[in-house]
């Protein structure tokens, strides 16, 4: 299982006992942080970073919304030029299984 090192800001932690919506905003900056370090994992690069171990370039990204149980967040999924971003840390994963990963991500 893959560790990530997640930071929350306190505006983020303020809007726990603030806004009714604080719960789905701290899932959505955490899930966001995770979606990042995961692509920053399957490039072998950070963003802007040069080094010859790069897989691949980034190409924005794409706003998914997802309801769940605290509210509804909007997911910002990076998008990667060569189109294959998954979201398991293993970038020698078979199209078939990316393809089905992506269906969870859908139905979730």
């Amino acid at each position: 299982m893959a560790q990530y090192q997640v930071s929350v800001d306190g505006e983020v932690l303020q809007q726990l006992s603030v806004r009714d919506d604080g719960v789905a905003r701290l899932a959505e900056h955490v899930l966001n942080q995770i979606l990042e370090a995961q692509a920053t994992e399957q490039l072998r690069a950070k963003p802007y970073e040069r080094s010859e171990e790069r897989q691949g370039y980034r190409n924005g990204h794409q706003d998914r919304p997802l309801n769940t149980r605290v509210g509804r967040i909007v997911l910002s999924v990076p998008r990667l030029r060569n189109g294959e971003f998954s979201r398991t840390s293993s970038a020698a994963t078979s199209g078939a299984s990316r393809r089905s990963s992506w269906r969870w991500w859908r139905w979730w």
